[in-house]
């Protein structure tokens, strides 16, 4: 495991340097992904690194992990509260009964909170997106999956809270349910409908085909999240094209990003799960693409 943290840690470090940046600033939730960023950015930055907590009416017991963290850390925090300007926000828009909309603007206001404090300190700023949430796009578009970096894409939730364990994140976060936080009493795994285990499996190929109709209905619940913004279809191509059309072309472009194989168009929903899948593996050169290619910032079930 310390050889993985200290290829994590030079990497977070070469990353900035290649950006001609100074440090890297991140969200610190009270969850255990943040935590883990949190440890790496102290080892890789130390005081060039900036954990910043940005409550939305948030439940107190969330900063209060949070807190653990920075104390067991001595990180460089600040907190800035959201919540008014929540709530501005939304007296300003048209109602609606959407509670996921509402919901999303919370990660939304916490990516455009980041980019600020990294615009003006010359920092990058780290996502905390883990490769289980990835894999099924458990994320908000534009929201927590909004980063220049993100070194955990390449690491389940089980590895997580393995990486959590060496770098003696507090057992409080650890033992706690994962949730993102966006509403009272929320899981991740009540939201998305199955287990962080049976997703692994899933991940791992372990599962029987007769089970994956879950992940599936997950994942096509919004495929759109990975769309590129689209122009009209003209000429030969035709409306009825435009789908089959950026399947090819994110395919040839994942192919040059990641250096994984030649043109070939996934025909079913299936098959394009499945790359997603084979192309998440430990890779320094997958993580770096993000700073320059958007493409798989943006996943599917939040939107």
């Amino acid at each position: 495991m310390k050889e993985v943290v200290d290829k994590l840690v030079e990497w977070l470090r070469s990353s900035v340097k290649e950006a001609n940046c100074k440090g890297i600033v991140y969200g610190l939730s009270g969850g255990v992904d943040s935590a883990v960023i949190a440890a790496l950015s102290k080892l890789a930055f130390d005081d060039e690194s900036l954990a910043i907590m940005m409550p939305i009416n948030s439940c107190e017991e969330d900063e209060k992990d949070a807190k653990l963290v920075i104390d067991k850390f001595k990180l460089n925090a600040i907190k800035i509260d959201l919540s008014k300007t929540y709530s501005v926000f939304t007296d300003s828009v048209e109602k609606g009964d959407n509670s996921m909309a509402y919901a999303n603007i919370k990660p939304r206001l916490r990516m455009t909170t980041l980019y600020y404090y990294a615009q003006l300190k010359r920092y990058l700023v780290v996502g905390t997106s883990n490769k289980s949430e990835f894999t099924v796009g458990y994320f908000t578009k534009y929201g927590d999956s909004g980063s220049d970096l993100m070194p955990l894409v390449d690491f389940t939730k089980r590895e997580i809270f393995e990486l959590a364990k060496f770098l003696k994140v507090p057992d409080k976060i650890i033992q706690k349910p994962p949730s993102a936080g966006l509403f009272e009493n929320q899981t991740d795994e009540d939201e998305m409908g199955f287990s962080y285990d049976d997703l692994e499996k899933f991940i791992n190929g372990e599962n029987a085909p007769s089970s994956n109709a879950s992940f599936l209905a997950f994942h096509t619940s919004s495929m759109n999240k990975y769309l590129p913004p689209l122009k009209e279809a003209t000429g030969s191509w035709g409306s009825e094209c435009v789908y089959t059309y950026w399947l090819a072309v994110q395919e040839e472009q994942i192919c040059g990003i990641f250096g994984i194989g030649g043109w070939n168009v996934p025909d079913t929903e299936m098959q394009v799960m499945q790359r997603m899948i084979d192309i998440q593996k430990p890779n320094d050169k997958r993580r770096s693409a993000f700073r320059y290619k958007r493409l798989f910032r943006t996943g599917w079930h939040r939107i």
